[in-house]
């Protein structure tokens, strides 16, 4: 019996593989580790602990140390209304697409005639149920 034949990637393919690595790779870049976290919220580690456990900040696991994105803090805080909106996203979605969806202008998401990402509505203290609803349609 002969074993089965493997194509070569079409060019196409490894272009989004190398894309989506990239992104990843960029991405970790924008993260903390909950240490830092900690510093950046000026609470104890064990409170970004109890916070991560909760999904509010949001944090993902990579090589054994928790991540946080930055996109969901903003100075020495976290974005107004971040937990309300993290507990109505869906859960099967990965760290990527979240993090992509926070920083994207929606076209649900208008105020002075300007399309604004989740996270650019948050930081301007507007409706967070508005955010919440956007969420439940990924």
């Amino acid at each position: 019996m002969r074993p089965p034949q493997t194509e070569p990637l079409n060019v196409k393919k490894q272009h989004a593989i190398s894309r989506q690595y990239g992104a990843a790779a960029a991405f970790r870049q924008h993260t903390a580790l909950y240490a830092e976290a900690s510093a950046r919220l000026q609470v104890d580690s064990s409170r970004i602990r109890q916070q991560l456990r909760a999904r509010s900040p949001f944090g993902i696991e990579h090589n054994g140390q928790w991540r946080l994105p930055l996109f969901q803090f903003e100075r020495d805080d976290t974005l107004p209304g971040l937990g309300d909106v993290l507990h109505a996203l869906p859960t099967d979605l990965t760290a990527l697409d979240v993090a992509k969806w926070f920083i994207t202008p929606s076209l649900d998401l208008e105020h002075r005639d300007k399309t604004l990402s989740p996270r650019q509505w948050l930081l301007r203290g507007l409706d967070v149920e508005r955010v919440c609803d956007l969420d439940r349609d990924l």
